[in-house]
């Protein structure tokens, strides 16, 4: 779930002034960082990766970094992603 945040991260560093191409590949390192560790076996990392990297805290508070991060309102396009997958595999098992 807290991948899924690091979109809606991203948004919110960029309202707060930062830099889109700069704020995109920390997160992509943190998440890639993060998810060597999952793949680990490991607890997932990733807020503490972030809240504790001094680019993203230059803008963003770790409070308003976790607000962010886990917002459970906040989908992206899974829900369209999700919709489209599903209607591929239906049109294949039709086939």
């Amino acid at each position: 779930r807290l991948f899924v945040g690091i979109e809606k991260l991203l948004m919110e560093l960029v309202k707060a002034g930062a830099d889109r191409g700069e704020m995109h590949q920390i997160l992509r390192n943190k998440a890639l960082e993060a998810w060597d560790a999952v793949r680990d076996g490991k607890t997932n990392p990733i807020k503490d990766l972030i809240t504790s990297d001094p680019e993203i805290t230059k803008f963003m508070e770790s409070t308003q970094i976790t607000t962010a991060l886990e917002d459970p309102a906040y989908l992206g396009d899974a829900p369209a992603r999700a919709n489209a997958m599903a209607d591929t595999i239906r049109t294949a098992i039709k086939s």
